[in-house]
């Protein structure tokens, strides 16, 4: 039986509570909605390009138009987030790094912050996501031993990592994966140490996220 993670303790009064990045429409609102651009208002298909605010960290639905201009003049102060979710085998991640990072459930992503100028672990949690104490050496060795990081694209990708109870995985993702991932997380969520329901939950997410995945080595070859 997959072990189950201990309540949230007095870790996380020193883990600052980080914004979570604005829910994207899919997750959010009810199917019959009709889905509109964020920053034109044209309506836009069901299927559509997402785009992260940098300063805001706020997600939004995007026509192909917006997208592609946010994408050729990164000063709009919008990135387009791109949709590769790659699965990363023989990843790198030691128990004194894990342990280092004071995270009390097996879940935790990666991003490097663009208005902070570094990358930042993140973990979701019942009130949202948590911040977890990454240190500049640590992501440096992390890197080190994984260069498929050094593809990691700021602001709209993170590495994204899972070790509930005997599971040890990695992946690269979008930070659309990431927001789903904790709305998943804040939804379901009862008790102090979740209930079964939300590891249920979660156990599902990723099992969708490693039938999509392309496998490549943590060493970035194929």
């Amino acid at each position: 039986m997959a072990e189950r993670p201990a309540a949230e303790s007095s870790q996380n009064q020193r883990a600052a509570v980080y914004d979570t990045p604005g829910m994207l429409c899919r997750f959010r609102r009810p199917k019959l909605v009709v889905e509109r651009c964020g920053l034109c208002d044209v309506l836009i298909s069901d299927e559509h390009p997402h785009l992260i605010e940098v300063a805001s960290r706020d997600i939004v639905c995007s026509c192909q138009s917006c997208a592609l201009i946010s994408s050729e003049r990164p000063n709009t102060g919008y990135r387009r987030i791109p949709e590769r979710t790659l699965s990363l085998v023989n990843f790198q991640l030691s128990d004194a790094f894990w342990d280092s990072l004071l995270i009390p459930n097996g879940l935790a992503f990666f991003v490097y912050n663009g208005v902070r100028g570094k990358v930042i672990g993140l973990y979701p949690g019942p009130s949202g996501v948590a911040e977890a104490l990454l240190t500049p050496a640590s992501w440096k060795e992390l890197v080190a031993n994984n260069p498929v990081l050094r593809g990691l694209e700021p602001d709209t990708e993170a590495l994204l990592v899972n070790r509930i109870g005997p599971t040890r995985e990695s992946y690269l993702v979008s930070m659309n994966q990431c927001s789903r991932l904790g709305e998943i997380v804040r939804q379901n969520w009862r008790g102090l140490s979740g209930g079964n329901e939300v590891w249920d939950e979660v156990k599902k997410f990723f099992v969708s996220l490693r039938d999509a995945a392309q496998r490549v080595g943590a060493n970035g070859n194929a």
